[in-house]
């Protein structure tokens, strides 16, 4: 991810002055309004054993309560190999 200064370069809501707070608290309405599956336990790649992803990626942030999109340092928490597990 390219860094500008100090925070991410992709935050577009951010950076056109939306609080982080509202943004997150807009995403969990449009998450549960849609049904959306971006969370860990949707995935093919954690592992029943333990939760963890097997290829890799940190999930602290994305099994997180309350949901959250940006992160508490400002990062984006999406996950770019998400799969759905055809539920």
């Amino acid at each position: 991810m390219r860094i500008l200064g100090n925070r991410p370069r992709f935050l577009p809501d951010l950076a056109r002055g939306s609080d982080r707070d509202t943004v997150n608290a807009r995403f969990r309405e449009q998450a549960k309004q849609y049904r959306l599956l971006f969370q860990c336990t949707d995935c093919v790649y954690q592992r029943a054993s333990d939760g963890l992803c097997t290829v890799g990626w940190p999930n602290d942030g994305l099994m997180a309560e309350p949901v959250a999109i940006i992160g508490a340092n400002g990062e984006p928490l999406v996950c770019k190999a998400f799969e759905p597990d055809g539920m």
